[in-house]
């Protein structure tokens, strides 16, 4: 995971890269005229088994020269041990079917701009392994080339480990 080169960051308006994670995350570059980059974070960066209301924050920048037209849609397919509660974002339609968040758009993003990031809050089950993965893709809005559309974010799970001793309090045994 790193911060994205900085040819690319210098595409970026001033706005968006003052609003940048200073954490390390894992950037999506979605070529084409337009041209996008999709970051993804969560905060917590690690999650506790059992944890409600993680929030991953989703946010398309269309770094080409050229607006974005028609609708684009973000999905992101989240691993089986989290849970949806909510997907938003100011202009995005969100909706969800099993894991898969799907989250819609018919805004112009225009050319060194950035849409509305999308906020997708999602629990934590208590049997979750050490890690999750999430999986989030765009299509859509003038983007030419798939190919390279999507990323996958992994967590960190802690959980409990619990132990158990049993000592005998007396030294011998009574038979009977």
């Amino acid at each position: 995971m790193e911060r994205p080169p900085s040819r690319i960051l210098s595409w970026l308006p001033a706005v968006a890269r003052r609003t940048l994670p200073t954490t390390p995350f894992n950037w999506c570059r979605l070529s084409a005229l337009p041209i996008w980059l999709s970051p993804k974070t969560a905060a917590p960066a690690t999650f506790t088994a059992g944890q409600k209301g993680v929030v991953y924050t989703v946010t398309a920048a269309n770094v080409g020269s050229t607006p974005s037209s028609g609708v684009f849609t973000v999905t992101d397919t989240l691993d089986p041990n989290l849970a949806y509660v909510s997907g938003t974002g100011s202009g995005w339609t969100c909706s969800a079917t099993g894991q898969v968040v799907t989250c819609n758009t018919s805004a112009v993003i225009g050319a060194e701009a950035t849409a509305p990031p999308i906020t997708i809050t999602v629990n934590v089950t208590t049997t979750a392994p050490a890690t999750v993965t999430n999986k989030i893709s765009i299509a859509g809005g003038g983007d030419v080339n798939s190919s390279n559309n999507s990323f996958q974010l992994v967590s960190n799970v802690v959980a409990p480990d619990l132990t158990v001793s049993k000592i005998l309090n007396s030294g011998a045994f009574t038979r009977g």
